[in-house]
């Protein structure tokens, strides 16, 4: 197998094991190898510690994740309303593509298997992972300001933007163990359209 395959089904291995709610310190090397259907040993061929394992399983994770967001913005060309709306559409497929990851709570707690307890790596990771995901949703803000739809663009509504999507997701993977009440909730559609509502308001 080649070494950039086996890593491949490590990295698997390790986000296989967040998913089922081990945290980092919790998991053993043994248990990545049977994942990986590999041995123990193999493993330390590729990485010197578990850290680094776990560290470059993230930084793996973090590109899979920022990829189609990376491919959706570079090749939009729809207008700002539609480039939002499809922008938001995508939180949510990857969401319930990995919603096991997710808690509700809010904060460093919301990436529920990454926080601050981890490792400073990751941190270091999941901050310039931030700063590419706000860079992008800087260029779809622009795509509205061109269209003199809004005109406040800098990092500040870039974040204000990103938190009114993450809140939007998080309302729509969390509702039921939230406890709204049926009659209360708000369909995605309506979810949708509040968020890109707010976007406008936010950059105005």
């Amino acid at each position: 197998m080649a070494e950039e395959s086996k890593k491949k089904k490590i990295y698997g291995a390790v986000l296989e094991l967040f998913r089922e709610g081990k945290s980092v310190k919790d998991i053993k090397v043994s248990e990545i190898a049977n994942r990986a259907g590999i041995g123990k040993g193999s493993i330390y061929l590729h990485f010197a510690s578990k850290d680094d394992v776990i560290l470059e399983a993230v930084e793996y994770f973090l590109d899979v994740w920022l990829k189609p967001f990376r491919e959706y913005v570079n090749n939009a060309d729809k207008n700002f309303k539609e480039t939002c709306i499809g922008f938001i559409n995508l939180h949510i497929k990857l969401f319930e593509d990995y919603s096991s990851l997710f808690n509700p709570q809010s904060g460093s707690e919301y990436i529920s298997v990454f926080n601050a307890n981890t490792l400073p790596g990751t941190i270091e990771s999941f901050r310039n992972a931030r700063l590419e995901y706000l860079d992008l949703v800087e260029k779809i803000l622009n795509i509205g300001a061109e269209e003199k739809r809004i005109s406040y663009i800098n990092r500040y509504s870039a974040n204000m933007t990103a938190e009114a999507i993450m809140l939007m997701v998080k309302y729509i993977g969390f509702r039921d163990v939230l406890g709204i009440e049926k009659e209360e909730e708000y369909t995605n559609e309506q979810c949708i359209d509040l968020t890109y509502d707010m976007i406008l308001r936010v950059c105005k």
